[in-house]
């Protein structure tokens, strides 16, 4: 099992195999929403701004009005009507513009400071006509008040002046608010196209990307056909090995030194150890293994592989690690195969013509002593030893 990567590594490597279009994907898609979420909020604050102002500015005049007809109505004579309602209700419009005015500072959106102070002075004032209605409509519902006329006309006063600053602070909200909804358009205008610009500069860089991974994979398959080519040229069959995947590659001359045409063996692992003799097998993999481990520089081996035809030749197998991750361990492993079974049968005939010297000269009665070049006695038989007292 390959050991966990982490994520620098797992990009690093990204970068090098050409996987960019993946982790691509996953920053658009990530920055999209960023973006999408950052424009949203934006235009959640700028409503916070001056909404507020609008709708509790309007709750709050039709309330000081439902008031001011509620004391018509009492001086009407009209029965069932309740003075602690009016007075409840001049109460509630003045704590909802006083409300919307402290939160002023806490509303995302919000105009300039100078603006800022001026529409809350004007919430202020607007907030003490409000209370100085409601205390008006009381003393004129006192059995003992002042003139009514006097009252009235003083009333009429007081709500023309909240009414005039009622329509001029919702104005100038409106428009704050329309000026404020044109640069949200402006800003999402702005971020929608800074955003196309990005995916087409993304774009174009992994084009570049793509184009410059597939040229490199173009000339790794060149360099690797050149180095096939010069080997196969040379007798030798050639094979590659991912050791992490276990793919394998095994090439045209590697199968028919043993009798197979191209498409008669898999290029699997398996088929290698199937085709090595099982008395020799245990060596080669051992052999195998130290190298993938490091433990040795280069790999080599030589054991009898199974042909075709059931017959078996030597096999010279050499080989090394190209490729390794980051702790070391093999990736990629590229060796030859070499057939030297005509050295092998040399060796053979030369051992037993070795052995059969040795016999006949231990088998002849008379001393023979056979002597180099330089004439210095390389080998005698064993009735030169006695008749000379030296040893062979």
């Amino acid at each position: 099992m390959a050991p966990k990567r982490t994520i620098p590594v797992r990009l690093k490597a990204a970068l090098l195999s050409g996987d960019v279009p993946f982790y691509a994907i996953i920053l658009v898609t990530i920055l999209s929403g960023f973006l999408f979420w950052l424009a949203g909020e934006s235009w959640r604050e700028n409503r916070r701004g001056y909404l507020p102002v609008i709708e509790n500015q309007q709750w709050a005049r039709i309330e000081a009005l439902k008031g001011a007809l509620i004391t018509q109505r009492h001086l009407a004579g009209e029965p069932g009507v309740s003075l602690a309602v009016r007075d409840a209700l001049f109460e509630q419009a003045a704590h909802r513009i006083r409300e919307i005015s402290e939160g002023l500072d806490g509303a995302g959106g919000r105009p300039g400071s100078r603006d800022e102070t001026a529409l809350g002075d004007k919430l202020n004032r607007f907030a003490s006509l409000i209370t100085d209605m409601g205390r008006l409509s009381a003393r004129r519902t006192l059995p003992a008040g002042p003139d009514d006329q006097t009252l009235a006309l003083e009333l009429r006063s007081i709500y023309a002046a909240l009414e005039e600053l009622g329509d001029g602070m919702e104005r100038d909200a409106r428009a704050g608010f329309a000026a404020l909804a044109e640069r949200q358009d402006s800003f999402t205008t702005s971020l929608l196209v800074a955003w196309i610009c990005f995916l087409l500069l993304l774009a174009a860089f992994m084009g570049t990307a793509n184009i410059a991974r597939r040229r490199n994979e173009a000339l790794l398959r060149e360099s690797d056909l050149r180095w096939q080519y010069a080997l196969e040229g040379a007798g030798d069959g050639v094979w590659d090995w991912n050791v992490q995947t276990g793919a394998v590659t095994l090439s045209r001359r590697w199968k028919e030194m043993l009798g197979f045409s191209a498409d008669e063996l898999a290029d699997t692992y398996q088929t290698w150890a199937q085709l090595v003799h099982p008395e020799d097998l245990g060596v080669a993999e051992a052999a195998l293994t130290a190298h993938i481990q490091g433990d040795t520089p280069e790999y080599s081996a030589e054991f009898r592989m199974r042909c075709k035809d059931g017959s078996f030749k030597w096999i010279l197998d050499r080989g090394r690690i190209v490729a390794r991750d980051e702790t070391g361990r093999g990736q990629r492993f590229i060796g030859t195969h070499a057939d030297i079974s005509g050295i092998k049968a040399v060796q053979e005939a030369l051992r037993e013509s070795r052995e059969n010297l040795e016999v006949t000269l231990r088998s002849i009665g008379d001393a023979v002593m056979v002597t180099d070049a330089t004439g210095c006695i390389s080998r005698m038989n064993p009735t030169a030893e006695r008749l000379t007292g030296w040893p062979e």
